[in-house]
């Protein structure tokens, strides 16, 4: 098999050209091809992570771990707040997510239904899942080129 690699502008023109035809496959996020799944009009073979992902209405879609002994970075979202502001915000976003966010059957739905992993953490739990992985990241762009700033410069160290 031969493949060659066409750039879209954006995850959800890669999913409308996969499942129109024009490419045979797209690697996108699962969040920008569920609703062509549900609708039988991509078939998904492996979730780039290490356990499966669950999809309300389809059968759960297996981690490539299945059949490569690979390593596979999760993807975050955050919400951040800057250095400097006053502990009155950063307790109250910490009570928030203990009380609101961690357990919140409505977002674990919605994550559910839209292809999404629901795994929330904050504070020091946070930092020490998402760190590696932006530390990883932001060292990949310094080796090829493409760092504006070297991650030293903002604390995080490159192995060597």
């Amino acid at each position: 098999m031969t493949a060659r690699m066409v750039a879209y502008d954006g995850g959800n023109p890669a999913v409308i050209a996969a499942a129109s035809g024009e490419v045979d496959m797209t690697t996108q996020l699962a969040v920008e091809q569920t609703e062509m799944i549900k609708a039988g009009r991509l078939r998904p073979l492996a979730v780039l992570a290490d356990t499966p992902l669950e999809i309300e209405g389809i059968d759960p879609i297996p981690p490539v771990t299945k059949w490569l002994d690979i390593d596979v970075a999760p993807d975050y979202f955050g919400v951040f707040i800057p250095v400097g502001a006053p502990q009155e915000v950063y307790d109250t976003v910490d009570k928030v997510w203990a009380d609101k966010v961690m357990n919140s059957e409505a977002l674990k739905h919605y994550a559910n239904q839209r292809g999404a992993s629901f795994a929330p953490s904050y504070g020091d739990e946070a930092r020490a899942r998402a760190i590696p992985v932006a530390t990883n990241e932001a060292c990949a762009m310094k080796a090829r080129g493409e760092a504006v700033k070297d991650p030293a410069e903002v604390g995080l160290a490159c192995p060597k």
